[in-house]
């Protein structure tokens, strides 16, 4: 069972967007398990996606819960959010605000139909007290991909967690604190076809690179304030940054202030905008270096893993995520504190003048991101479920 994104929206499967969990989940369930198991995936949906919905043709395995496109945006405004609103909500619905009550009530519906004998649900523990209450005897899973807020509390009413990394698995074994429930750990995966072309070394582009998501926590401003370090020591390095609403007008205030500072000092920054997923490796393979200084937990850092399986090295912050795909020194560079602009700064300046080792830790990265083929994840999804 998957749920909407603060970040995404509506994220259903087969998937619309390039929402990693969402992404990983779809191609766990593509499987051919045979008839040893049989998987259902409930999401929700806006209603102008029903139509690409239905252009997949994938109806038997694939519930797809339509809603009006602005109502979940509507339903996670400040007022909905307000304590005494929250308390409201928990103590008549069950769950805390207003989409997720009408959402679980109609997934509710569908699970009971399904009579499942594992009920594993992707990155919201907050559904978690909902769902147990509709059904105390079946097994119930999480899905776990982040850091966790107050809806940690709900962790002891499962049955099995499923994380994409070490790291995470000992942050969650952490919150338990001695309560025993299986932790099982499934990484990501990214498909062999997503770069079919080899990284050419030989042409040199002097362009660091940032994907994924537009937010403070991804440490994107510590990236712009390194890089104007990182242009006056190399004038005509270049960095861009793809993801966000930068190829529209419709930018929010932090998007926003990273143009206006940019402006400001000059830096020859292109920002893209969100792209087609298909459409990452031409820009990929047009860097030389990838850059990602997150602030946040990190659960595997998936837009790494692209940019290895495109021959990049990378720098990126010591989190529980990158940690698990990248080899410090051999695939790219880890640093300890995005926030410590010049050592992120000088870090980016060393390597983008050595292009032998620019060369030698793409190369090495090209290896191992062949170890997250999907291929590789079959086996351990299908022994965890049997072992339930």
């Amino acid at each position: 069972m998957c749920g909407p994104r603060p970040s995404y929206g509506y994220c259903p499967l087969p998937p619309l967007s390039n929402s990693a969990p969402e992404k990983n989940i779809y191609r766990l369930t593509e499987f051919d398990y045979g008839n040893d198991i049989q998987i259902t995936v409930i999401s929700a949906c806006g209603i102008s996606q029903v139509p690409k919905l239905d252009q997949t043709g994938k109806y038997a395995k694939y519930i797809n819960i339509p809603f009006p496109d602005w109502f979940y945006s509507f339903s996670q405004k400040k007022f909905f959010h307000l304590r005494i609103f929250e308390s409201f909500m928990i103590s008549f619905f069950g769950t805390q605000d207003m989409f997720s009550a009408i959402y679980l009530t109609k997934v509710c519906k569908e699970v009971t139909a399904i009579s499942p004998d594992l009920l594993l649900i992707n990155s919201f523990p907050q559904y978690i007290r909902f769902i147990r209450s509709k059904f105390p005897k079946v097994k119930i899973g999480l899905f776990v991909r982040g850091e966790m807020g107050s809806s940690r509390k709900y962790l002891p009413l499962t049955d099995l967690i499923i994380t994409n990394s070490e790291g995470i698995s000992k942050y969650i074994k952490e919150l338990l604190n001695g309560i025993d429930i299986p932790i099982e750990k499934i990484p990501n995966s990214l498909e062999d076809s997503f770069c079919t072309i080899k990284k050419d070394y030989s042409t040199f582009h002097n362009k660091f690179i940032y994907t994924g998501r537009i937010e403070t926590t991804k440490g994107i401003r510590e990236l712009l304030m390194a890089f104007a370090l990182v242009q006056k020591c190399i004038p005509d390095a270049k960095l861009e940054i793809v993801g966000g609403n930068f190829n529209s007008r419709k930018l929010n205030n932090f998007e926003q202030s990273l143009l206006d500072y940019t402006n400001l000092h000059q830096l020859n920054v292109s920002f893209l905008g969100e792209l087609p997923n298909q459409q990452l490796p031409r820009h990929l393979l047009k860097a030389d270096v990838a850059v990602f200084p997150s602030k946040c937990l990190e659960s595997f850092g998936m837009v790494a893993l692209e940019a290895m399986r495109c021959g990049l090295p990378v720098v990126a912050s010591r989190r529980p995520g990158f940690e698990e795909l990248i080899v410090n020194g051999q695939t790219g560079i880890l640093i300890d504190n995005p926030e410590e602009i010049e050592v992120l700064a000088k870090t980016m300046v060393n390597l983008l003048r050595q292009p032998s080792e620019i060369e030698r830790m793409g190369k090495n990265g090209y290896v191992r991101s062949l170890q997250f083929l999907p291929s590789s994840i079959k086996d351990s999804f299908r022994k965890i479920i049997f072992s339930r």
